[in-house]
């Protein structure tokens, strides 16, 4: 997921546990098998950590990357990037630039073997199995910042739109989703019945298929929320600046923030394989269910920086 307003994102994937970070704040965008990957901000550099080692080894891409998705086998990874697409078939060890190469990639949703791409003026999808790209042709004047794919393929813009896919080259306006033009739609996610859309003005749902949509206002400071998941059993977390939220059956409930050292979380990511819920702003946290409490993860703010490696503190 990548946020013109938040100039960081968090994304599902299934797969390792990856990290962006940003002066110091470290960020999961996605969780699977104890594996970690992050792009440390302003670097363009890749790091991988096998845990519970504390050693980060840089990997490729060179470039900033704002989303990783997995598709289904676990192992092939797709890297959404400021110079384009990457691709790595060994857990994030390697990694190939792909097309469309020196265009801005902002998010990636994969479905059924397909990648959906939201790019700089421009929607792609990417068949892995035939590597096969397929432009989604449209005049966009908006930025594509954000994509699923929901029968149909829907596209949130960093102006306040959401568009759909109608086929053949036609798409339609779906809906604004809220009252200010300039938000920008960075994440889009799904659970049944109800739709969600992750704006800069703050958390939107709807339940008319991707229209009508209205402010979460169940939601304690549903306008400070920085990033939304789901588990396995399509309840939902989000972070509202004050704690990890929880909706189960469309009741928000605060977790515990016992064993989290800050309240300086920026992302949230969710394990689909080892079912497990991360945190992470200044430091990493994993929910520790049995005991209910969050359990410290490493990556702490201050952080010793060797060419080869990033060892905790």
């Amino acid at each position: 997921m990548f946020s013109f307003y938040h100039l960081s994102a968090i994304v599902r994937i299934f797969g390792e546990v990856l990290w962006i970070t940003g002066t110091g704040i470290f960020i999961p965008i996605g969780a699977n098998n104890n594996v970690l990957l992050g792009d440390k901000w302003g670097t363009k550099q890749l790091y991988r950590n096998v845990q519970p080692n504390i050693y980060w080894n840089i990997r490729g891409p060179v470039a900033t990357i704002w989303d990783i998705e997995f598709f289904a086998n676990g192992h092939i990874i797709l890297a959404a990037g400021e110079d384009g697409a990457f691709r790595s078939i060994d857990d994030g060890i390697t990694w190939t630039q792909i097309a469309p190469s020196g265009v801005e990639v902002y998010d990636i949703y994969i479905s059924a073997g397909i990648a959906y791409c939201a790019c700089w003026g421009a929607v792609y999808t990417y068949n892995d199995g035939a590597n096969t790209w397929q432009d989604l042709e449209y005049n966009w004047t908006d930025i594509p910042s954000s994509i699923i794919f929901s029968g149909q393929t829907y596209v949130g813009s960093d102006e306040n739109t959401i568009f759909v896919d109608l086929g053949g080259g036609f798409w339609d306006v779906v809906d604004g989703v809220t009252n200010y033009s300039y938000a920008d739609v960075s994440e889009l996610l799904e659970v049944p019945g109800t739709q969600y859309a992750l704006t800069s003005e703050g958390l939107y749902s709807s339940a008319g298929g991707w229209a009508d949509w209205s402010p979460v206002t169940t939601l304690q400071q549903w306008d400070y929320v920085k990033d939304i998941v789901k588990d396995e059993l399509n309840n939902v977390y989000v972070y509202n600046g004050l704690d990890v939220v929880k909706n189960v059956g469309g009741v928000w409930t605060p977790m515990t923030s016992e064993g989290m050292h800050t309240t300086a979380i920026k992302g949230l990511a969710y394990d689909l394989v080892k079912n497990e819920l991360y945190a992470a702003g200044e430091g990493v946290y994993k929910y520790n269910k049995t005991e209910n409490r969050w359990d410290f993860w490493g990556c702490r703010l201050f952080i010793l920086c060797h060419p080869l490696l990033i060892i905790t503190m």
